[in-house]
């Protein structure tokens, strides 16, 4: 019985072992560019206090303005609404660009900052 439950312990350390290694197998070709590459933007210096700025005075997480808070990095990205790679999709782009129904309500963020965002979320929208 103690050979068995060895070779079953050899047999899963060794599954493991071969799943974790072969991860990049699982991932798209944009999601490994993404990786690979060194971005113009990071979340931290660049798109943090654009957010901060311009959109958690109503999304945040106390508040929720629409079901969304943009306090942290996990609320923005893992949200429906940026596609990471990208920056013609997903609802913030159409809601920071909308003309008529601007986002923040107070009238379009300078261009410059929409740029940013547009570049980072090209960029894979990654933490950094």
């Amino acid at each position: 019985m103690k050979f068995i439950n060895k070779i079953k312990k050899i047999l899963f350390i060794g599954t493991c072992i071969i799943i974790f290694s072969c991860t990049d197998l699982f991932l798209t070709e944009k999601e490994i560019e993404c990786i690979e590459e060194n971005p113009e933007f990071t979340y931290i210096e660049d798109i943090k206090p654009i957010l901060e700025n311009n959109c958690t005075v109503c999304h945040n997480i106390d508040n929720r303005s629409g079901g969304l808070s943009l306090s942290s990095y996990n609320d923005f990205n893992l949200s429906t609404y940026i596609v990471p790679g990208d920056n013609s999709q997903g609802a913030i782009i159409k809601r920071i660009t909308n003309q008529k129904n601007p986002m923040p309500p107070t009238g379009l963020m300078v261009q410059e900052n929409i740029d940013i965002i547009k570049t980072w979320i090209l960029e894979c929208a990654i933490e950094n």
